[in-house]
């Protein structure tokens, strides 16, 4: 039985139908009821207990490549504590999820970070939630990111200064899916470990040398599961799949000490780095300076292209732009994944160049 009918027939039971969800597809002329489970719904990990026997011993525990989900919890839980009065937490022992599905892992976006790109990142945020519960020092729980992460400053398990800004590396931990560890072995915890890590979740970190963002990511296979579905539909897959693959995977790449650009699926050595698209201005671009300089110029921006040679033949080595939303754009290129970096000059200009 494949996925979409073991769902269809879980939630048009006699149970499951009470949880069933109505929806407004686009194009249809009436809502309609949907299963709760369905491509780009939340859904949290389940705590799943394997069945056991009389000596305790698992039967039939679940394979390698299936996990168990519920449904996602809302971000509050609004409960009445001992002293009678309404308090707010991310997580409620009283509630349990009235139902849990079986998937497999490659129907959930958060086993792609397993292929995450290595490098260092920068916290920009702690906002969010976890796709399941954190333990906390005091053995409460939470799903709020900066929630467990104050109590792991508080306690002394992150080096001092930690916080929105700081730099290391991320892997992506397979015990705790859609989940990153955060350390950098360079720096000391309060509690003088080199080995400490912080778990973040991908929308809190970007890269800086043109590695894919975490979050486009997760976004970029939520689109690519999106394509393999339609062409299983029309019963077409094979014959399209390398027509597809070879368009989603031209990329552009950078020399950064010459600007030399060149197109490939991969990268054409150590000192390339990725122009993954940005936008700027509402315009998606490539994030190689002829590109933005382009794109700057239809904006009315003053745009003057440093190349390698006299003329416009050389390689691109830095960009001038002048205008009165200079600062704006230096913004933005600093949040992508640009490999460039930005510096102010004389009145509204900025001079930007490779990584």
């Amino acid at each position: 039985m494949g996925i979409s009918q073991y769902i269809d027939v879980y939630f048009n039971t006699a149970y499951g139908r009470q949880f069933m969800e109505v929806i407004q597809n686009p194009g249809a002329p009436q809502p309609s009821l949907t299963p709760p489970v369905r491509v780009g719904a939340k859904v949290t990990i389940a705590t799943f207990t394997p069945f056991t026997d009389e000596n305790g011993n698992e039967v039939q525990p679940l394979p390698d490549n299936v996990v168990a989900v519920t449904a996602a919890p809302p971000p509050q839980y609004i409960e009445t504590n001992e002293m009678g009065q309404e308090v707010a937490s991310s997580y409620s022992p009283q509630v349990s999820q009235p139902w849990y599905v079986f998937l497999l892992k490659d129907n959930l976006d958060i086993y792609a970070l397993e292929e995450l790109q290595a490098g260092e990142y920068r916290i920009t945020n702690f906002d969010g939630e976890y796709p399941r519960l954190m333990q906390k020092e005091d053995g409460s729980l939470t799903r709020k990111v900066e929630e467990y992460v104050q109590d792991l400053i508080a306690n002394g398990y992150t080096p001092p200064g930690f916080g929105v800004g700081s730099i290391g590396f991320v892997e992506y931990d397979r015990g705790s899916p859609g989940t990153l560890r955060f350390g950098n072995p360079e720096k000391r915890s309060r509690r003088q470990a080199n080995s400490w890590f912080a778990y973040l979740i991908p929308s809190n970190v970007i890269p800086l040398r043109g590695n894919q963002n975490p979050q486009d990511k997760l976004r970029q296979d939520e689109e690519d599961y999106r394509e393999r579905q339609e062409r299983v539909r029309v019963g077409k897959l094979e014959a399209r799949r390398t027509k597809v693959d070879n368009t989603k995977r031209n990329l552009i790449w950078v020399e950064t000490s010459t600007g030399q650009i060149e197109s490939s699926d991969k990268s054409p050595g150590n000192s390339w780095r990725k122009c993954p698209k940005i936008t700027i201005l509402d315009k998606e671009i490539s994030s190689d300076l002829r590109s933005l300089a382009r794109g700057l110029e239809e904006s009315s921006y003053d745009v003057q292209l440093i190349t390698t040679k006299n003329g416009t033949s050389g390689s691109p080595i830095a960009l001038k732009i002048g205008g009165g939303q200079v600062s704006e754009i230096i913004a933005l290129l600093e949040q992508s994944a640009a490999p460039l970096r930005t510096k102010s000059g004389s009145g509204n200009t900025a001079i930007i160049r490779y990584r």
